[in-house]
C-alpha cells in the first residue's frame, strides 16, 4: 500500500479540544503525462487514486473519523470550495475516502483536493470545522524541468506502538519522468542544534553511520525512520545532487522534504497564530501560541512546566544562526512575528523536552490595480496603474518611488507578480492579441468552454444549443440558468432571453472558425480578426454577468418575502394554528399551494441492494461503495431547492426518519447503523467448525441492537447469512442483545488451515483484506511452511509479504491490502437496527419555496442510491400559521443569513457571553455585593438590587410553573424564591430522587435490578441515600417517566462516583433522556473514565411533547453510585430537593404513595417499618434479620390483625374485660364483667 500525506490544519476554539488532520492517498502527488502516446503515469483510470482523511484529538491517537460526533465530511475541489464532490463523473465520494477514477489532469496542471470535517465537541456542544488539504501535480514528456519529489508510501503516522518503522522516498524528476540515474542522495534530520552548515544548511543534521537515531538508507532513495526516531514530530530533508559531469545540470541539487508524527506520545505540541499565516506586502503581525497536549487534554496553560525554545528557518530551509540574538533561539510560550521577520517565507519551530511542532508564515506581494498611486506603499509592493486606454503599465515600488516596468523585466523583479501577470495576459481576450489562435492557446480556451458547458469537448465534438446545455446539468451556463428558473426568474425575460443569444452567437462565430478553437489535435493556427473574437467573447460576459446580478436581487427578494412578508401577513391574519396541508411525495409531484411559504420534506428512510438499481453496480460494485445503500443526501426542488445532508436507512418496518423539530432544526430519527468491518476492531477466534472458523468481537457496539436484525456483506460483494444462533457453516452473522459480534469464515477465503488457529493480529488482516497461505499460492497455511500473506483479490504472490528473492517473510501486515485501497474488494459491511432510537441534528442546504398557485417539485439522488418511497412535503395553507408555526416555516432562511450578522449585535454577544459556561464558573468565584464592603456604595447595591429583582421578575414571568406552583406564590426577590423553594420540598420533578423509598417510582431496564443504599459518605453530601450499579456482568438500570411542558427548558443534573473503566462499552453508564421511544439527549461515552468521588454534571433540553422519559444505565461492568438525581425547569441547574410533596429523612418517608416511618438498629439498618398508603395501615418486622420483612399488624376493614398482642394491665372488650392478677396465691388472668357496660 503507498501512501502520501497532505497538510496539517490545528483550530483552536478557546475551551473547545482542538483537532488535527491529515490525507493520506495511495500514489504519489506527481503524475507524469506522455502527450506522444497521451498516457499518464500511474494511470488513474486503471489504478484509482483513493485519498483517506484521518482526524484526531491533539494529544489522542485514536482516529475518530468515525465517532458518532462527526457531523458531516465534506470533499472540495479548491478550485471551486463552494460546492462539495459527489459521487459520479470521475470521482467516488464515500465519508472520508474519495475515489478518482479518472486521469483528471489531462486539462490542469495541478489539483488541489480539501477535505472539511465537521466534529461536536460533546463538551462544549460546539462543532468544529477541520480542513485538510493535498495537492496533486502532472508533468510532462519534454519538459526541460527538474525537481526532488518526496513522498511517504506508507504514511507519516506512528501510533500505538503498532508501526516499528516507517520509510520516505525521494525521487528526482526530469523531463516529465523519474530519472534516478548519475545522482546521489543525502538525507537530514531538522536539528536546530547545528548551527553550521552540514550540507542541508545550518539547523540540518547530515545523517550518517556515526549520527543518527536508528534511521537507515540515508545515502539512498528510500529513507527507513524507527519509531524511536520521531518523539513527537521530525523533519526530513533529502538533497539529490546530479553527479553526471555530461549534464547541463551538472552538480545542481533539487530537494524536498518529509515529516513524521507520532500520534501515542504522551506529551503533543500545537502552535496557533492570532494573526493567521500570511502577510501582505511586507505588512502585518501576528502572535504564536506554543500549547501541550497530554492525554487530550492541554496541560501548561501558563507555562510554566516547561522550557519553550523558539528557532527560525528562512525561506531556504535555513536556520537563522541571530534570531535569538546571542543564542539561537527565544524563549517564552509565545512568541511575536512581524514582517521584519519574514522574507517571503519563514518557518518558526517550538520545541519542548519530549515534543517539537512548527508554524510557516508567507509574506506575499499583492498587485495593487488602481488608477491613481496606492497609499501607504512598501517596498517590493506592485501597481497596475488602470487608467486611459489599454494596455496598462506595471510600476514597482523600489527605493522610496515608483519606478515604471515592462512585463518581461518584471520577472526580476518579482517572480510571483511575474506569474501572475503572466496569468492575465493569458486571459481569453487576449489570446488574439496576434490575430492568430495556436494549439496552446486552444488548449485554453477549451479549459474556459469546460467551465461553461461542463464537458470537455474533443477534437470532433460540436457546441451544443442552448436547449441541450439546459438539459445538461453541468457548466456555469446551465448553472445560471437554472438558479434564474429556481428563483422566479420569467423565461422571457431580458436578461435570461440575452444570455441565450450571447451563448448562440458565441457558439456560431467559434464554429464558423476553419478549426475548432477547441481542436487541440490540430497543429494548425488559426487566422482571427480581434475585434469580432474579443466581441463575441465580451457580449457573453456581459449578459452572464447581468443575469448573475439577477438572480442575486432575486434571492434576496424571496428571503424578504418569506422572512418578513410572511409574518407580516400571519400577523394581520385571524390565527389559525395548525392549518397546513402534507402532500404524499412522488417524483416528480406538482403542489398547489394556497399561500406563498415553504415546503419541507418529511420522510423515511430506505436501503435497497444497490446491485439491483444498475445492472452495471454489480460489475464495479468496489468502486461504487457498499453494496447496501441508504436514501443519501436527496435534493428537493422547487422554487429554489433543499438537499439534506444524510443517510437515512429502513427496511420498510422500521426505518430512519427525517423530520423537522418545533425549533425548525432539521432532525433525523437514527434507528440503524452501518459499520465497515476492517482490522481496527478487538477482533479474537471464537469455535471452529468444519471448513469454517468462527470470530468474534466482544461488546461491539454501545446499544443493545434489534435481534435479528443484521445483514453483512463481504469482501466480494456477497451477503452473509443473518441467524439469531447455532452458527455452524461459513459466511454466517449473528448480532444479539449481549452486543457480541459473531462472524464465521470459511478457511478457503482466510487461508487458515483447518487445525491453526488464528491469532488477533492474524484475524485483523483478514478484515484489512489480507489471506493467509503457505508460501504457495492458494494453499492454506495449516501450521507448516512460511506464513505469507497476500491481498485479496490478487492472483499471485507478487504483493505478498515475501521479499528479498523468497528468503525473508515480513510479519502478519497491519496495514489495509492494496487491493482494498483500490477498490477490487471492499471492507466487509455490517448494516444493523439499534433497539432504542437516537435522535440526531442533520445538516441542510438552501430552501425550497412554494409560489402561491402549482408548483412542480422535483427529486434528485446521487448514483446507485434508493429513492424516497415513503413521505409528504408539508406546508402551510393559512397565514396565521406561517407565524404559529414559524419555527417549521421559516428555519431554511435562517441558514441563508450570515453568521457575522448573527453574533455581533450588542444583545446576541451580551447574551453568548453571560450564558456561556465559562461566565457563569468565573462569576461564581467571584465576591457578592456584600463581600466588597467599602468598594461599593449604597447606590450601586440598590441599582443592583433593583436590576437583579427586575431580571428574577421577567425569568419568573418567562416560565410557566403549573402545576407545580402559582406565580401569585412566588415572591419575586431571590431570598424570597429560595424560601419558597425549600418550603413547598423543592421543584424536583423526579421522585424518589436518591432511592429513599427503595426503586419506588423507577421502573428497571432489564431483570437484574439496581440496589439503594446508604452510607455516611452520602450522608455528609446531604443526600443519605443513593442508587448502587454493581459490576456483576449483568446490565441494568432505572427509568422514570415524567410530564413536562413542550417548548419549555429543562435540566436534567445528578451526582455519580464511577469507580471502574474499562477498553470497551461494558464499562460505560449511560444518562440519556427519551422522547417518543427516541434517545434525545445523553452524556458521551464514560468507558474509560472513572470519576474523582462524586462529580456532579447537568444536561439540559427542551421537550416537544408532554412526557419524558430519564434514563440512568450501568453496563455489566460498571461499578457506580447514582444519588442527588435533579429535574427542574429552566436551563440552569437548581440545587437538589425533594419532589414536591416528599419528605425523606433517616426514619420517615413522605411522598404521594403514603407514609413509611422505619426501625433502625445501632447500624442503622432498618428492622422494621409502618406504613400508612392508600391500600393499607401496616407494620413489618425484620423477625430473622435477613432483609425479609413479615407483616405484623394490619387493619382490615373493622378488624386489626395482629401476630402478637401485650397487655401490661388489662384488656377491655364491650361486655368482659380481662385483667392481670398477680397476688401470693394467684397468677394469671382473670376475665371479669365490664361493669361500666353491665350497669
Amino acid at each position: 500500500m503507498a501512501i502520501i500525506t497532505g497538510q496539517i490544519s490545528l483550530i483552536d476554539y478557546g475551551d473547545a479540544l482542538t483537532l488535527t488532520g491529515f490525507i493520506t492517498a495511495n500514489s504519489p502527488r506527481i503524475q507524469q503525462y506522455s502527450p506522444a502516446d497521451e498516457k499518464f503515469t500511474p494511470d488513474w483510470s486503471k489504478t484509482p487514486l483513493i485519498l483517506t482523511a484521518s482526524l484526531f484529538k491533539m494529544g489522542d491517537s485514536n482516529d475518530i473519523i468515525r465517532d458518532p460526533e462527526v457531523q458531516s465530511i465534506n470533499w472540495y475541489d479548491a478550485s471551486n470550495a463552494g460546492t462539495p464532490l459527489k459521487t459520479g463523473g470521475p470521482y467516488s465520494v464515500n465519508n472520508e475516502t474519495l475515489t478518482i477514477k479518472d486521469n483528471i489532469l489531462s486539462d490542469k496542471p495541478a489539483i488541489d483536493f480539501i477535505c472539511e470535517v465537521v466534529y461536536r465537541d460533546t463538551d462544549t456542544m460546539m462543532d468544529i470545522p477541520q480542513k485538510m488539504s493535498i495537492s496533486f501535480s502532472r508533468v510532462s514528456d519534454g519538459s526541460s524541468a527538474a525537481s526532488a519529489s518526496a513522498w511517504l508510501p506508507n504514511g507519516n503516522i506512528f501510533k500505538n506502538d503498532r508501526i516499528p518503522t516507517l520509510i520516505a522516498e525521494c525521487d528526482l524528476w526530469r523531463s516529465g519522468k523519474i530519472d534516478n540515474t548519475n545522482v546521489s542522495f543525502q538525507w537530514y534530520n531538522q536539528d536546530p542544534n547545528i548551527t553550521e552548515d552540514q550540507g542541508g544548511g545550518a539547523g540540518w543534521r547530515k545523517l550518517t553511520d556515526s549520527s543518527n537515531d536508528g534511521e537507515t538508507g540515508y545515502t539512498t532513495r528510500q529513507l527507513t525512520v524507527p519509531s524511536g526516531a520521531v518523539p513527537s514530530f521530525e523533519v526530513y530533508k533529502c538533497i539529490i545532487t546530479d553527479t553526471d559531469s555530461g549534464s547541463p545540470t551538472y552538480n545542481q541539487t533539487y530537494q524536498d522534504t518529509v515529516t513524521f508524527l507520532d500520534q501515542s506520545d504522551p506529551v503533543q505540541l500545537s502552535i496557533t497564530s492570532t494573526g493567521g499565516d500570511v502577510f501582505k506586502n511586507g505588512v502585518g503581525s501576528t502572535t504564536l501560541s506554543a500549547q501541550v497536549y497530554q492525554g487530550g487534554q492541554e496541560v501548561d496553560k501558563d507555562g510554566e512546566k516547561y522550557q519553550y525554545k523558539w528557532y527560525k528557518y528562512n525561506k531556504e530551509g535555513v536556520l537563522d544562526p541571530d534570531f535569538g540574538g546571542s543564542k539561537t533561539y527565544k524563549e517564552g510560550k509565545t512568541l511575536k512575528v512581524t514582517s521584519e521577520d519574514v522574507d517571503v517565507k519563514a518557518t518558526f519551530l517550538c520545541g519542548i523536552d519530549g515534543a517539537v511542532a512548527q508554524f510557516t508564515v508567507y509574506d506575499i506581494t499583492d498587485t495593487v490595480v488602481s488608477p491613481t498611486e496606492p497609499a501607504n506603499p512598501v517596498e517590493g509592493m506592485i501597481w497596475l496603474k488602470n487608467s486611459g486606454e489599454p494596455p496598462y503599465r506595471f510600476y514597482i515600488y523600489k527605493d522610496g518611488g515608483w519606478q515604471t516596468t515592462d512585463f518581461d523585466s518584471l520577472e526580476s523583479l518579482d517572480p510571483d507578480s511575474y506569474n501572475r501577470v503572466k496569468d492575465a495576459y493569458n486571459a481569453i481576450t487576449d489570446l488574439d492579441m496576434d490575430n492568430r489562435i495556436t494549439r496552446y492557446e486552444r488548449s485554453v480556451i477549451r479549459g474556459e468552454l469546460a467551465n461553461i458547458l461542463g464537458v470537455y469537448l474533443s477534437d470532433t465534438d460540436n457546441m451544443p444549443t442552448i436547449d441541450t446545455v439546459d438539459a445538461s446539468g453541468a457548466g456555469d451556463l446551465y448553472s445560471i440558468r437554472k438558479q434564474a428558473r429556481d428563483v422566479g426568474v420569467p423565461t422571457n425575460d431580458a436578461k435570461y432571453v440575452q444570455i441565450a443569444a450571447a451563448y448562440t452567437d458565441l457558439k456560431d462565430y467559434l464554429t464558423s472558425l476553419p478549426i475548432k478553437p477547441w481542436d487541440v489535435g490540430s497543429l494548425g493556427v488559426i487566422e482571427v480578426d480581434s475585434d469580432e473574437w474579443d466581441s463575441a467573447w465580451k457580449n457573453y460576459y456581459l449578459a452572464y454577468n447581468f443575469l448573475s446580478i439577477t438572480v442575486t436581487n432575486r434571492q434576496k427578494e424571496y428571503t424578504d418575502i418569506v422572512g418578513d412578508g410572511a409574518k407580516k401577513d400571519a400577523i394581520a391574519a385571524v390565527s389559525n394554528a395548525d392549518q397546513y396541508q402534507e402532500a404524499p411525495i412522488k417524483n416528480p409531484m406538482t403542489i398547489t399551494a394556497p399561500i406563498a411559504s415553504l415546503g419541507l420534506p418529511i420522510f423515511e428512510g430506505r436501503h435497497v441492494d444497490s446491485w439491483s438499481l444498475n445492472p452495471d453496480a454489480k460489475d464495479n460494485w468496489a468502486l461504487n461503495g457498499n453494496r447496501i445503500q441508504p436514501i443519501t443526501n436527496p435534493i428537493v426542488s422547487s422554487v429554489g431547492s433543499i438537499t439534506i445532508y444524510g443517510q437515512f436507512y429502513g427496511d420498510g418496518t422500521n426505518n430512519d426518519q427525517f423530520t423537522w423539530d418545533r425549533d425548525g432544526k432539521a432532525v433525523k430519527i437514527k434507528r440503524w447503523a452501518d459499520i465497515s468491518l476492517d482490522g481496527d476492531f478487538q477482533w479474537q477466534l471464537g469455535e471452529d467448525y468444519t471448513g469454517a472458523k468462527q470470530v468474534l468481537v466482544s461488546n461491539f457496539i454501545d446499544q443493545i441492537p434489534a435481534v435479528m436484525s443484521a445483514q453483512a456483506v463481504k469482501h466480494d460483494g456477497s451477503f452473509l447469512t443473518t441467524i439469531d444462533s447455532g452458527m455452524a457453516t461459513a459466511d454466517q452473522v449473528i448480532l444479539g442483545e449481549d452486543r457480541v459480534l459473531y462472524i464465521s469464515i470459511a478457511d478457503t477465503d482466510s487461508g487458515w488451515g483447518e487445525d491453526y488457529e488464528p491469532e488477533p493480529k492474524e484475524i485483523a488482516a483478514y478484515f484489512n483484506g489480507w489471506r493467509m497461505c503457505n508460501g504457495t499460492f492458494g494453499t492454506p497455511y495449516s501450521g507448516t511452511g512460511n506464513k505469507v500473506w497476500y491481498p485479496i483479490g490478487d492472483k499471485d504472490l507478487s504483493r505478498s509479504t515475501i521479499v528479498s528473492g523468497g528468503n525473508v517473510f515480513n510479519p502478519v501486515p497491519e496495514d489495509k491490502a492494496p487491493t482494498l485501497e483500490e477498490q477490487t474488494i471492499n471492507k466487509y459491511q455490517l448494516v444493523y437496527r439499534n433497539s432504542d432510537a437516537v435522535r440526531q441534528t442533520v445538516d441542510f442546504d438552501g430552501i425550497m419555496s412554494l409560489l402561491q398557485g402549482d408548483n412542480q417539485v422535483s427529486f434528485g439522488y446521487p448514483l446507485n442510491t434508493p429513492f424516497i418511497l415513503s413521505g409528504v412535503i408539508k406546508y402551510a395553507t393559512n397565514v396565521a400559521t406561517v407565524t404559529d408555526n414559524l419555527k417549521y416555516w421559516i428555519p431554511a432562511v435562517q441558514e441563508r443569513l450570515s453568521k457575522a450578522e448573527q453574533v455581533i449585535t450588542e444583545d446576541s454577544i451580551t447574551n453568548i457571553v453571560t450564558n456561556s459556561v465559562q461566565y457563569k464558573t468565573a462569576l461564581a468565584s467571584k465576591a457578592d455585593t456584600e463581600a466588597l464592603g467599602d468598594y461599593a456604595t449604597t447606590g450601586d447595591l440598590t441599582d443592583l438590587s433593583g436590576d437583579i429583582n427586575g431580571r428574577i421578575a421577567n425569568a419568573i414571568d418567562a416560565i410557566d410553573f403549573e402545576p407545580y406552583a402559582t406565580k401569585s406564590e412566588l415572591k419575586q426577590t431571590a431570598t424570597d424564591i429560595t424560601a419558597k423553594f425549600q418550603a413547598t420540598g423543592g421543584m424536583n420533578l423526579i421522585k424518589n430522587s436518591i432511592g429513599f423509598a427503595g426503586l419506588s417510582f423507577w421502573t428497571g431496564f432489564t431483570d437484574t435490578p439496581v440496589e439503594t443504599l446508604s452510607t455516611n459518605e452520602l450522608d455528609m453530601l446531604g443526600f443519605g441515600s443513593g442508587f448502587l450499579f454493581n459490576p456483576d456482568g449483568n446490565n441494568k438500570g432505572i427509568i422514570q417517566e415524567v410530564g413536562v411542558t413542550p417548548g419549555q427548558p429543562y435540566t436534567l443534573s445528578w451526582y455519580l462516583n464511577k469507580r471502574t473503566s474499562g477498553p470497551d462499552s461494558s464499562y460505560r453508564f449511560w444518562i440519556q433522556i427519551e422522547e417518543d421511544d427516541v434517545v434525545v439527549k445523553q452524556i458521551k461515552d464514560n468507558s474509560a473514565i472513572t470519576t474523582n468521588g462524586y462529580e456532579s454534571s447537568y444536561m439540559t433540553y427542551t421537550p416537544q411533547s408532554g412526557s419524558i422519559r430519564v434514563k440512568f444505565i450501568g453496563y455489566g461492568n460498571v461499578d457506580a453510585t447514582l444519588t442527588g438525581i435533579m429535574l427542574n425547569i429552566s436551563d440552569i441547574p437548581l440545587s437538589w430537593s425533594l419532589a414536591t410533596g416528599e419528605v425523606y429523612n433517616t426514619n420517615i418517608r413522605l411522598d404521594i404513595n403514603g407514609i413509611r416511618v422505619s426501625q433502625l438498629d445501632e447500624n442503622r439498618r432498618e428492622i422494621g417499618f409502618t406504613q400508612i398508603t392508600p391500600e393499607e395501615f401496616a407494620g413489618y418486622h425484620d423477625s430473622d434479620g435477613n432483609g425479609s420483612f413479615e407483616k405484623i399488624f394490619f387493619l382490615n376493614g373493622d378488624e386489626t390483625v395482629t401476630k402478637k398482642l401485650r397487655a401490661e394491665e388489662e384488656i377491655t372488650t364491650k361486655f368482659i374485660k380481662m385483667i392481670n392478677v398477680d397476688s401470693p396465691t394467684r397468677k394469671g388472668l382473670a376475665f371479669i364483667p365490664n361493669v361500666d357496660i353491665v350497669d
